[in-house]
């Protein structure tokens, strides 16, 4: 009965350290890797750090062995101020100098550049084995590693352009920026495990002789610019004027043209009313004389003229009458109709 009791003693302390070591040993196997982090497994004694797998944010089963090393997946800025560089000299026609056909020992200027670099970790389990491997995720020296070739990649590709070039491309032509050559950038980075995103320039900078050459350069230009466009004006006018004076001269042709013709077709229907009434005329006396002949058939042909002369007189005295501007009519002779009495 004794040696019964001993067995459940030692089976229940047996099963109260299984407990307790579960209690213990399951949340050891567990970790998590918060949103902005990527993870590889790492031993807790030997702090060998396994590259078989990435682990992304989430909650994992890692064993109660292992935990994680950790690095930030988020993107990375760093400023980079006043790196100097020489811009290339500028040729006769404001492009480039080509040295390699030129004796001439000109320089370009030197200018000041500020810019932000942002660049992240590339989330591939090679690329994040390169990042371990050379700079044990440490952000302070990758950023001194991406800062030092930033400095040395924008001390290099000014030189493959004028001055001008570099403003207008800065500040006229909206490009991104020929401070920084972003591929060459890019595949450096790519060395230990990491990649550019985008590189912003601020501020470009230039000493005060500097300043003052490129002020004048571009006050000549704009002077050239102001006396091309007041030339083109000037074509222009001159252009519109002769357009002008084209437009007047066929305006004027073209009255000419139409006052001859209206003139002509005036005096033609001038003239053909003129005609028309003198036959009406004619016509009219040619039947009034027939009329009379009926009507005063033994009357002879100097008494019939005698009788239409004097109708037409009266006619054109009833004509003169009715005229509002006449206000008297004078006779010359008291017989003016030739009336035997």
């Amino acid at each position: 009965m004794a040696g019964d009791e001993g067995v459940m003693y030692v089976g229940g302390c047996v099963c109260c350290v299984g407990v307790l070591l579960c209690l213990i040993l399951l949340p050891m196997s567990f970790a998590s890797i918060a949103e902005s982090e990527l993870g590889l497994r790492k031993h807790s004694i030997s702090k060998k750090v396994l590259f078989d797998e990435l682990y992304k944010p989430g909650h994992h089963n890692t064993g109660p062995s292992y935990g994680f090393e950790k690095v930030n997946r988020h993107i990375h800025a760093l400023i980079v101020q006043d790196s100097a560089a020489w811009t290339c000299p500028e040729d006769e026609d404001g492009g480039c100098l080509d040295r390699s056909n030129t004796t001439d020992n000109s320089i370009g200027q030197v200018i000041y550049s500020t810019f932000t670099v942002l660049y992240r970790i590339i989330q591939q389990i090679e690329d994040v084995e390169k990042a371990y491997q050379s700079y044990q995720f440490s952000d302070g020296a990758v950023e001194r590693a991406v800062r030092a070739l930033a400095k040395e990649n924008s001390k290099q590709n000014p030189q493959q352009y004028t001055l001008q070039e570099i403003i207008d491309a800065h500040l006229i032509y909206n490009v991104t920026q020929v401070i920084v050559h972003e591929p060459t950038l890019n595949e450096a980075m790519a060395d230990f495990g990491y990649q550019l995103f985008r590189v912003i320039v601020t501020e470009i900078d230039m000493g005060d002789t500097v300043q003052q050459k490129y002020l004048r350069i571009e006050t000549n230009r704009y002077e050239d610019e102001i006396i091309q466009v007041n030339d083109q004006a000037q074509d222009i006018q001159r252009l519109t004027d002769l357009e002008t004076e084209k437009i007047n001269n066929e305006g004027r042709t073209e009255k000419t043209a139409i006052n001859s013709y209206s003139n002509a077709y005036a005096n033609r229907l001038t003239a053909d009313i003129d005609v028309y009434r003198r036959e009406a005329e004619k016509n009219g006396t040619v039947e009034m004389i027939e009329m009379y002949q009926e009507k005063f058939p033994l009357s002879g042909v100097t008494d019939i003229m005698a009788i239409v002369s004097s109708t037409q007189y009266m006619d054109q005295l009833q004509t003169m009458a009715s005229n509002s501007k006449v206000d008297k009519i004078f006779l010359d002779e008291v017989n003016g109709l030739n009336i035997q009495t």
